[in-house]
């Protein structure tokens, strides 16, 4: 029943009782009873009246390559069918959207014999310069033929076959680049976004002067980073040093901080921070900063110290470290005799004392070590211990490398078709812009949580489209409206087998088709004369009035 039958029915019932209160008393139940009748009746005449049309017990979806029926026509046509009913599916099959629509009903389709040609295709949508990637595809045809990919720079790699292909390439240039592809018959067109290598920025803070940022600067500068350093010299100045491509700022803020892949307190650095620095800390550890401590003295938890230190006893226990299951220091240095809880341990002595302790706060990790000199180790002769016990700091709280834009690698971006990106941290005022700053692109819908979201985007314009948000711009070539035809009809047609197996598989035993009980008409309306009748009932005098 639509809204406004139920208010007119009820309207009714509420006439009929108001009516029935006036009168007396005599046979009032059955008169009542009669009302709500009549009220009910009605409403079923009603619904039945708005679905006169009779229901079918099978219709027939056309989907081809000439015509691919839309989510609207299929929606039309499973209105048309009775409980059960049964769907045929002729052509190339239909969309996983469409599809969605007929899990209640039988499906039959028969899988066209004709080949599609490129079948499958997927490519990486985001690239570092120099590293590879793979452009990967399988053909669907009756005899082999050659697949070509043509490079940016006009050189074209070209293999023969009748099923699957991969090529690889090695941008070295960032920027946007198009690679063309000959597959089955026809020519596509591919956009990968290039973005330069990443630097490694590592910040280490000193409460006093030592040698231990020359060996943390030699590790993080062969792998291609940078390493700012802040000494404290005298109570109130510092000492600012650079190496690799860091540039020399004294003060640690959300800018400095939000570029910084791992900040280092060595002994005493906690302490030198200002009250305005530790709120940048405490900001930026949840978007994933990572954070060491070198502890030497007795510390209490704060929003930026998750642990809690405590002394176990005086002097410092000479300790040998097993970084891994490859390296265990030659020689044992010394280690701040403190306890330290609030973390999990990550390294140990070979005794199996605890030395270091991490703990996560949002995307951020903090790694906690009472090992404050590990400069001894080098000054013993024993180098390769402290690079190693570095690199397994560092390894613990660097955030992982991943692309903060997520495109599923056979997705296709095309002219008024749907698009899913996701992104850690996606920001509601996402904006979609094309390469000249117009916006090409309507959001759709933006789902998730507040770390993880989903952004459905309806391309408008073809070439490069870019979402830009949180300080990341994701670049998505977007193909024209009739682009990747095969593939398209490849995907229907595996996600119609996939469907037909499903039904098939949860169908119980000896279903049938039915168009379920429906009183007739005429039968409907008898029963309604009946009830009315009931409501003039006349008040009969009882026998003491007599």
């Amino acid at each position: 029943m639509t809204p406004a039958q139920i208010v007119a029915c009820a309207g009714l019932a509420v006439v009929c009782l108001g009516i029935e209160w006036r009168r007396d008393a005599v046979h009032r139940p059955a008169r009542v009873a009669a009302a709500i009748a009549v009220a009910l009746l009605l409403g079923t005449l009603a619904t039945a009246r708005h679905h006169a049309t009779p229901l079918v017990d099978r219709v027939v979806i056309e989907s081809s390559d000439a015509h691919e029926a839309s989510y609207a026509e299929v929606e039309a046509e499973v209105s048309r069918l009775a409980p059960g009913g049964a769907v045929r599916i002729e052509g190339d099959g239909l969309g996983i959207d469409a599809l969605a629509l007929l899990r209640d009903h039988p499906i039959e389709w028969d899988q066209p014999s004709n080949p599609v040609g490129l079948a499958r295709l997927s490519w990486p949508r985001r690239a570092v310069a120099g590293e590879r990637i793979t452009v990967a595809g399988e053909l669907d045809i009756r005899d082999s033929s050659w697949v070509a990919l043509h490079h940016p720079d006009g050189h074209a790699d070209s293999v023969w076959t009748d099923s699957a292909f991969a090529f690889t390439a090695a941008p070295r240039v960032p920027g946007m680049m198009t690679w063309t592809i000959d597959a089955g018959g026809g020519r596509e067109t591919i956009g990968v976004q290039v973005r330069p290598a990443p630097t490694l920025l590592v910040v280490l803070v000193e409460g006093q002067p030592g040698r231990d940022g020359a060996a943390l600067a030699k590790l993080v500068v062969a792998q291609g980073g940078a390493l700012l350093q802040r000494t404290r010299v005298t109570a109130r100045d510092d000492r600012i040093t650079t190496w690799g491509t860091a540039s020399p700022v004294r003060i640690l803020t959300d800018s400095l901080l939000a570029r910084t892949d791992a900040l280092v307190l060595g002994p005493g650095g906690l302490a030198t921070l200002s009250r305005a620095e530790r709120d940048a800390v405490a900001r930026q550890l949840p978007r994933g900063l990572g954070v060491v401590y070198l502890v030497d003295s007795v510390l209490t938890r704060s929003p930026i110290f998750p642990f809690t230190v405590v002394r176990r006893g005086g002097g410092n226990d000479p300790v040998r470290v097993a970084m891994d299951s490859l390296h265990v220091s030659r020689v044992a240095i010394p280690a701040a005799a403190l306890s330290i809880s609030g973390g999990t341990p990550v390294l140990s002595s070979v005794a199996g004392a605890a030395v270091a302790w991490r703990a996560e706060v949002g995307g951020g990790a903090l790694v906690a070590t009472r090992i404050t000199t590990p400069s001894r180790w080098a000054l013993a002769g024993d180098e390769p211990s402290e690079a190693a016990w570095w690199a397994a700091l560092m390894g613990a709280v660097l955030r992982p490398e991943r692309a903060e834009w997520w495109v599923p690698t056979e997705a296709l971006a095309r002219v008024d078709h749907p698009l899913l990106i996701e992104r850690v941290g996606v920001s509601a005022d996402s904006a979609v812009l094309d390469d000249g700053g117009a916006v090409s692109g309507v959001i759709l819908r933006i789902g998730g949580d507040s770390l993880h979201r989903g952004i459905t985007l309806w391309p408008r314009d073809t070439g490069w489209m870019s979402i830009a948000t949180g300080g990341d711009t994701l670049h998505v070539h977007v193909a024209p409206r009739k682009a990747f035809a095969s593939l398209d009809r490849a995907n229907r047609r595996r996600a119609t087998r996939d469907a037909v197996a499903s039904a098939a598989s949860s169908a119980p035993p000896g279903t049938m088709s039915a168009a379920g009980f429906r009183l007739p008409p005429w039968l409907m309306w008898a029963l309604l004369v009946a009830t009315l009748a009931l409501l003039w009932i006349p008040s009969v005098p009882s026998a003491r009035d007599s």
